[in-house]
């Protein structure tokens, strides 16, 4: 059998038979129940102290958000989290620290709205007995990621 690529390249194959169902990247994503994810937000000072605060952005246009957060103000590594538009998301987090007190307990919450992210203060309590500390050093917010399924 002799297939003319010419007249291949103008076919859609269906999703059923393992194709896209699509002539297009785009139309393809949402053939196959895909989604978008696109920047919307990013902290400008991330080294610095971020009390209870409201991020204000848009986001009656997207279905979650990816909250990517650093472990506190003077660190690199990241814990993330997805976040419905209309509900809360609580993140933990464990901090080593000093021999004596060996690991603290981190959380924060991030309440999630049409009209942004409500960035509540975050807390720390060193060890099982040691001292709580609430503060916006921990659980810095880093970048807001609008995330939208393909309907």
């Amino acid at each position: 059998m002799i297939i003319n690529t010419n007249e291949l390249d103008k076919t859609i194959r269906p999703i059923k038979y393992g194709g896209t169902g699509a002539a297009t990247a785009a139309a393809a994503l949402k053939a196959l129940g895909g989604l978008n994810k696109k920047l919307l937000w990013e902290n400008a000072s991330p080294s610095s102290v971020f009390t209870t605060q409201t991020i204000t952005i848009d986001l009656s246009d997207v279905d979650s958000i990816l909250l990517i957060t650093r472990a506190t103000n003077s660190a690199s590594n990241t814990i993330n989290m997805i976040i419905d538009v209309g509900d809360i998301g609580i993140i933990n987090g464990l901090l080593e620290v000093n021999s004596s007190e060996n690991v603290a307990f981190m959380r924060r919450t991030f309440e999630v709205g049409v009209n942004g992210v409500l960035v509540n203060n975050s807390f720390m309590k060193k060890g099982v007995t040691g001292s709580t500390e609430s503060s916006g050093k921990y659980i810095v917010p880093f970048r807001i990621y609008g995330i939208k399924g393909v309907q």
